[in-house]
């Protein structure tokens, strides 16, 4: 197949990953149901353990996977039951202190829940790419005037707090527990990692694309991709540990160009997409296997 054309290097904000898997993901393009996650227990047991050197095929493309307790979502939802009554929603985004999905909705966060009902639970939550941990009543959220800002509701009045200012930032996250978040920043010569303190103590942890979280709230899992500024050749997976900042590379001999990984729940398996066709594959996660 023909590679995708992906500026990688010059792409901004959320741009940057949009565009990046769209021409190898004309398959994709169409919405996932949001009440379909990929269940894929009985697949993973009927053969060998599928390896980061030899993943298994799943025969569904992925694109923006996230993997959830429900299972492996193959595209976040572009919105859930009760969202289609909002005029431009927010992107949903799942919680596992409250096992719900949230969004923003016309300048509020609400909680989707399973009837289509939707709960306000914060004011003044303007942005569509937001993160939560309820249980902590936190959320943080990527703000129309260009901000990165943690909203906290768990005392009143509720604050907010600026942690990072600038048209390149996007795509917060926290970790598991919430104590730390992790940021995507666009750049010319590619983009950046940051893991940000709800304090607002920033570290840049480097050069990567799609970090996303290991369960042990410790580890963030990357791609890093080699590219001619308009076509991917190579995309490789790594991981680095947030607090020796010492990177190892775990998945670069499959013959896949992995992006957009996501772990499960437990750490034990990784999901990701062919950076050249947009094939998803599920693999052990082994980490101990990882060269540095």
């Amino acid at each position: 197949m023909h590679n995708p054309r992906i500026p990688y290097g010059l792409l901004s904000r959320s741009a940057c990953l949009a565009v990046v898997l769209a021409a190898g993901f004309a398959a994709a393009d169409q919405p996932a149901s949001p009440n379909a996650p990929i269940r894929l227990e009985t697949r993973l047991a009927a053969g060998p353990t599928p390896t980061l050197a030899s993943p298994l095929r799943i025969g569904q493309p992925l694109r923006f996977p996230l993997w959830t307790d429900q299972g492996l979502w193959r595209s976040i939802p572009s919105t859930l039951a009760g969202l289609e009554r909002i005029q431009k929603p927010g992107t949903p985004a799942w919680d596992p202190t409250t096992r719900a999905w949230y969004a923003s909705a016309q300048g509020t966060l609400v909680r989707v829940e399973g009837d289509g009902r939707l709960t306000v639970v914060a004011d003044n939550v303007q942005g569509g790419d937001v993160d939560v941990r309820a249980a902590l009543k936190r959320a943080v959220s990527r703000e129309p005037n260009d901000t990165i800002v943690l909203h906290d509701w768990s005392s009143s009045p509720s604050t907010r707090k600026v942690l990072l200012a600038g048209g390149g930032f996007f795509g917060p996250r926290f970790s598991p527990d919430g104590s730390a978040i992790l940021v995507k920043e666009s750049r010319a010569g590619g983009g950046h990692m940051w893991m940000v303190s709800p304090d607002g103590t920033a570290v840049d942890l480097g050069q990567g694309y799609d970090p996303t979280w290991h369960p042990d709230g410790r580890q963030v899992v990357f791609d890093r991709v080699t590219h001619d500024g308009l076509t991917v050749s190579t995309a490789d997976l790594w991981v680095v540990d947030t607090q020796t900042r010492v990177e190892r590379l775990i998945a670069g001999t499959s013959g896949v160009a992995e992006v957009q990984p996501t772990v499960s729940p437990d750490g034990r398996w990784v999901a990701f997409a062919d950076g050249r066709t947009g094939q998803g594959y599920v693999a052990e996660l082994n980490l101990a296997q990882g060269r540095r």
